[in-house]
């Protein structure tokens, strides 16, 4: 089921929309977008994107992904 729900997100996606229309494709693209922000940065914290699997809401998430943004968003990032 998991790996369908990826597939799904994947597809919706590609096809490039104007507007995230439901929780898991934020969480697909918040997850993504860190994990491209570190590893074009610091390749050595990736560990950190796993802080963002551990939030219990998306208010923490959006929390986690921002202290990522600006941690490793400044310096370097192409």
């Amino acid at each position: 089921m998991e790996n369908g729900i990826y597939v799904n997100i994947k597809a919706e996606l590609k096809a490039k929309p104007k507007k995230l229309t439901n929780l898991h494709q934020w969480l697909f693209v918040a997850d993504n977008t860190a994990k491209s922000i570190i590893d074009n940065t610091s390749k050595s914290n990736l560990g950190n994107v796993v802080k963002l699997s551990e939030c219990d809401s998306t208010s923490q998430i959006q929390q986690e992904f921002d202290i990522i943004q600006g941690k490793f968003g400044r310096d370097g990032f192409s």
